[in-house]
């Protein structure tokens, strides 16, 4: 069975501005190195130019930044995209339920989010979500807009999954 999926978000557009603003800079500075760094030194070349293509690299990543959560036979799997992809197979969860607000706050920001005790946030911005526990003890909380739809389809999809709805 292919990956059903069961919630996708793209980041803002503030989110995107930024890393337009990023990749911006970024291009400008490369032309800055390109333009005063002499050609006759190409260590020094690369060496000024690396960090900024780096830079460059990390704001397209932001600006394609998406959060999915999907389902298949083999599990659940979360992802972070283009960055990062978690998945669980069915055994490994042992709780799937709503969280009525997820806040950057709890996480120090945005984005791609682990902290301390075994905590993983995927998140844009503050909001309702589900918070999915493996049976390893590491939490993942997703800010999904509508956590009861994503329970119910997961409910539907999977019956022996331990799916707590309010």
């Amino acid at each position: 069975m292919d990956d059903v999926l069961l919630y996708a978000r793209s980041a803002p557009g503030w989110l995107r501005g930024v890393g337009w603003g990023v990749v911006v800079l970024s291009l400008g500075a490369v032309g800055l190195v390109v333009a005063v760094v002499p050609w006759d030194n190409p260590g020094l070349l690369l060496a000024s130019a690396v960090p900024s293509l780096v830079g460059g690299a990390l704001g397209v990543a932001i600006v394609r930044a998406e959060i999915s959560v999907d389902w298949s036979d083999d599990g659940l799997a979360l992802r972070f995209r283009p960055l990062w992809r978690g998945e669980l197979a069915p055994s490994a969860i042992a709780e799937v339920s709503a969280v009525e607000r997820i806040d950057p706050v709890r996480y120090g920001g945005v984005g791609l989010r682990r902290v301390p005790g075994r905590r993983m946030g995927l998140l844009f911005d503050a909001g309702p979500g589900i918070r999915v526990v493996a049976t390893d003890g590491m939490v993942y909380e997703v800010r999904v807009e509508n956590p009861s739809t994503v329970l119910a389809d997961l409910a539907r999809r999977s019956p022996a999954l331990p799916v707590v709805r309010a």
